[in-house]
């Protein structure tokens, strides 16, 4: 960000919920994230990248993509937060 002539990351401004070799999916993530930041403020939450929350969904069935839609807003509605993810190219 300094390099973008936005200035310093105050400290304290990012979080980092690191699930790296965590089993999880959507619905586990959603009710857990919540509950993790609804005391905070929180602009923005990237999940990256999002395949890894699938679990037993598949990402060619309509209805499993659509929940997991769902979900995402859920957070967002929530939280007040902006939810950004990242699917592979």
């Amino acid at each position: 960000m300094d390099e973008n002539a936005l200035g310093p990351v105050p400290k304290g401004s990012i979080s980092l919920l690191n699930l790296r070799g965590v089993q999880t999916d959507i619905e586990q993530l959603t009710d857990s994230l919540i509950k993790t930041v609804e005391h905070d403020q929180f602009s923005a939450i990237i999940i990256d990248p999002i395949y890894t929350l699938l679990g037993n969904k598949d990402e060619n069935d309509n209805g499993d993509v659509k929940e997991v839609g769902n979900m995402l807003t859920r957070i967002a509605e929530t939280t007040g937060a902006a939810v950004i993810f990242r699917s592979p190219p």
